[in-house]
């Protein structure tokens, strides 16, 4: 799973805590195992530069390494 929230995203009702508990409830309707949790805060959502994204960079990582199929991400 991969969660990330922005400053404005917060006060917009997208909290880490509501993200994770989202796509926690999501994998448990699937009866999906949730193998790791990468949880990042940051300034904006608009880059393409994983170098500000390190826990999104982590995520793949794993996912291509481990042969994963899915990656949960809120919205």
């Amino acid at each position: 799973m991969y969660s990330r929230v922005s400053s404005e995203e917060q006060l917009g009702g997208y909290s880490l805590d509501a993200q994770l508990r989202a796509c926690r409830d999501y994998c448990r309707s699937k009866d999906w195992p949730i193998v790791a949790e990468f949880v990042e805060e940051g300034k904006s959502a608009h880059t393409e530069n994983l170098s500000k994204r390190p826990k999104f960079r982590e995520a793949v990582t794993l996912l291509t390494s481990h042969g994963a199929d899915v990656l949960v991400v809120h919205k």
